[in-house]
């Protein structure tokens, strides 16, 4: 876990970068001097430096020229989107930056006290105990903490998130292989197989994604036993893999093939064969329904049922083969949710909710 003082020189030069694009030795030595009364030696920067690169995803390089620290390409292995110093800056230079900077500190207090925001993870301190991304997450929140008065520290205490489903504890070490090994994969582009329903299957990974508290592997299928399976884009249960995760040394195919975006459709599966589902919430629940979203692409309207009342519809999209999500989500609102189109997905429910009752008479 990183000190104090060295936390405090992480903070220092993100926010030096952060505010002038550069920070300087004689300014970090200054630095560290007056808040810590040590002296900063040459390995000490060097080490720090290298914590910029290896946490932050910063190229951050020496310019002899002009005796600075700079960074040399912000994206450095990391996307956009994921940039830590350009969404500090974007935030602090809000004109309500207190109030967005207030509540990304809490989520990254509720980061560092939750274990299931990040793949599990089986890093360890010298002491034995598991440290995952805590040292990251202490960074970040020191440098949000600088930023914030002691009352808006104590507000954020009172935002909360959470995560209703997640994996197990002990699936950590089997988590740790895996995910290293399809950041490997992806990296040095070599196929990975694994077994997944005592099937053997050869893939190139294509993206990991948390979804609901669970992580799954997007994958296009090389090689399969099921014919129907491959040359396509598959998602799996990561916890669901049989065993482990096993890099090959066959390079990637270079086949081009269609990435399915799982936003568009309801649930995590990706498919191109989708269809239209029409479902009904009655009573109550359809005022609070109007304010929610399954997916983004659905259409969400009003109505009155002569016999049923007043209802919230919504439309969206769903992977016809794998409708096992949507109908589990529709039954969990029990009488006051219902399927009506398509004939055929509403037939499957209708059969479910019956099977359900037999199984208990």
């Amino acid at each position: 876990m990183f000190e104090r003082s060295k936390t405090g020189r992480i903070a220092y030069m993100i926010n030096e970068l952060a505010e002038n694009g550069f920070f300087t030795k004689s300014g970090l030595e200054k630095y560290v001097l007056e808040s810590t009364g040590e002296v900063l030696s040459d390995s000490s920067i060097r080490r720090s430096v290298n914590d910029l690169r290896d946490y932050f995803g910063l190229s951050v390089i020496y310019n002899k020229k002009d005796n600075i620290y700079i960074v040399k390409d912000k994206r450095y292995g990391v996307p956009d989107a994921e940039n830590f110093i350009d969404r500090l800056e974007v935030i602090k230079r809000k004109p309500s930056g207190n109030q967005d900077l207030l509540i990304f500190y809490s989520f990254v207090k509720s980061m560092i006290f939750s274990e299931y925001y990040f793949p599990p993870r089986q890093n360890r301190d010298e002491s034995g105990k598991v440290r995952d991304y805590d040292d990251i997450l202490r960074i970040i929140e020191s440098i949000l903490k600088e930023e914030l008065s002691e009352k808006d520290i104590r507000l954020a205490g009172r935002i909360e998130y959470h995560v209703s489903e997640h994996y197990k504890k002990n699936q950590r070490m089997k988590f740790n292989s895996m995910i290293n090994a399809i950041l490997d994969s992806m990296r040095h582009e070599y196929m990975i197989r694994f077994k997944y329903h005592g099937i053997e299957i050869l893939t190139e990974p294509v993206k990991i994604i948390h979804y609901n508290g669970i992580w799954y592997l997007m994958a296009y299928v090389f090689s399969s036993p099921k014919p129907d399976s491959v040359k396509k884009v598959r998602t799996y249960n990561l916890a669901l893999i049989e065993g482990n995760i096993f890099k090959t040394k066959e390079k990637f195919s270079g086949e081009e093939y269609q990435i399915p975006e799982y936003k568009s459709t309801f649930g995590i599966i990706s498919s191109s064969h989708t269809d239209t589902a029409v479902i009904r919430f009655y009573g109550e629940l359809a005022e609070r329904m109007k304010e929610v979203l399954w997916v983004d692409t659905q259409t969400t309207s009003e109505g009155e049922d002569p016999v049923k009342g007043r209802y919230c519809q919504y439309e969206l999209l769903y992977p016809v083969k794998n409708n096992f999500e949507l109908i589990g989500k529709v039954l969990s609102f029990r009488g006051n949710a219902e399927i009506i189109s398509p004939s055929e997905l509403r037939e499957i429910w209708v059969g479910t909710i019956k099977k359900m009752y037999d199984s208990i008479n």
